[in-house]
């Protein structure tokens, strides 16, 4: 089974690979940002007006962890519905459509970056960094830091960088996870290489310090 989790984890960073050498880039980020609303799981979060958005059907990402490695379930993703912004979307997706714009000489393309919402049972620090760590074990990507963080908006968050290297390939997760009021919210994006991750940890910071929780 070992053996097919390493396999698997492979052809997820093949997938990676080949999605970004799809993307030519988007231009540098304008000034001026759009926010994004929903009102299902109310939550709230500021994008660069020039990013491409995707309304989504996520799956759910944090599966009971015996259960998974027993095949009874597998890790969710984003779901094809055949449709355009779903109105029971539970995740949006920026800058992973192909764009068409040639980015600015010298301009590093956006960082890839999806924020989910499940209902979920409230974990504790400890609780959620244990889960994380083995489910990550099973894949070869070790978690390289776990923290406890506080958003701009003042929400309480758990912090993790993750990662995994295969031949000449490296990748790095970065993952926020927020607990609130009967739901998890995660935010998360992935890079091929540590320089490009460093170089969009900032606008993911950005984009996280943005996310506010708003339930009616």
């Amino acid at each position: 089974m070992q053996n097919s989790f390493r396999s698997l984890s492979r052809e997820i960073i093949l997938w990676f690979v080949t999605l970004t050498a799809l993307l030519p880039g988007i231009p540098a980020l304008a000034s001026d940002v759009k926010t994004l609303s929903n009102e299902t799981y109310g939550f709230k979060v500021d994008y660069p007006s020039q990013w491409n958005a995707r309304k989504q059907m996520f799956g759910e990402p944090f599966p009971d962890i015996e259960a998974f490695k027993s095949d009874r379930v597998t890790i969710g993703g984003a779901i094809d519905t055949g449709r355009d912004g779903p109105l029971d979307w539970n995740s949006v997706a920026f800058n992973t459509a192909i764009e068409t714009q040639v980015p600015a000489e010298g301009s590093t393309a956006p960082p890839a970056i999806t924020i989910y919402a499940h209902k979920a049972q409230a974990k504790s620090f400890d609780e959620f960094s244990g889960y994380l760590k083995e489910l990550e074990g099973v894949f070869y990507m070790p978690v390289i830091s776990a923290r406890k963080v506080t958003t701009k908006s003042g929400l309480s968050a758990y912090d993790y960088v993750y990662g995994a290297q295969y031949d000449k390939i490296a990748m790095l997760t970065r993952l926020v996870v927020i607990f609130h009021d009967g739901t998890r919210y995660g935010l998360t994006y992935t890079e091929l290489s540590k320089k490009a991750f460093d170089a969009n940890e900032k606008t993911f910071n950005d984009v996280a310090d943005s996310f506010a929780i708003d339930r009616k």
